[in-house]
């Protein structure tokens, strides 16, 4: 599947995710959990000890392994 890239902000709380025919989506950190989320509106990605949960806008949930 297509893959997507995401840049982090520590400092500012946020999360950059980009991925292949889609804008730029800026994600704001909100502590969820163990280890917490990025949301922006209903788009999510949880993060997970070895891998992510992302969604955008409702869709199905994606789980991806970091390379």
């Amino acid at each position: 599947g297509q893959g997507f890239r995401i840049t982090f902000h520590g400092n500012r709380g946020a999360a950059v995710l980009t991925e292949q025919g889609a804008p730029p989506l800026t994600l704001q950190w909100v502590p969820d959990g163990p280890l917490g989320r990025y949301v922006a509106g209903e788009a999510r990605l949880t993060l997970r000890e070895d891998h992510v949960r992302w969604s955008r806008y409702g869709e199905r949930p994606r789980t991806c392994f970091p390379r």
